[in-house]
């Protein structure tokens, strides 16, 4: 089952939202992705915060279309996200200030990183 391998056996995960005056991000693991299989799905308008996709790089899912396929993904392995939510009134120059996300097929592994 999907849930075992993403998150140890339970159905439901916690997930941090960030958003700004201008728009927002949902905090996640790459490894949640590459469980997924919508490593390569995500597109560089999203960020992370490393030059690596190891397994604890966080990304930062943008609201519009990113988050929406990591949400449906999760929706068909029956995973819930329970959010925390953390408000920033003006904008967050702490996200938009990280690298841009490289699908990991951009790296020369058309699978993904292994974990």
């Amino acid at each position: 089952m999907m849930e075992a391998k993403l998150v140890g056996g339970v159905d439901q995960v916690v997930a941090t939202f960030f958003t700004d005056a201008g728009h927002g991000w949902l905090q996640v693991p790459f490894r949640w992705l590459d469980k997924l299989g919508i490593a390569n799905d995500i597109s560089e308008w999203s960020y992370q915060d490393t030059h690596k996709h190891a397994p604890n790089t966080l990304i930062y899912l943008e609201e519009d279309e990113d988050y929406g396929t990591f949400k449906d993904a999760m929706d068909r392995a029956g995973i819930k996200i329970d959010y925390k939510h953390v408000n920033h009134p003006d904008y967050n120059d702490d996200i938009r200030s990280l690298i841009p996300y490289k699908k990991p097929c951009q790296y020369g592994d058309q699978k993904g990183q292994k974990i």
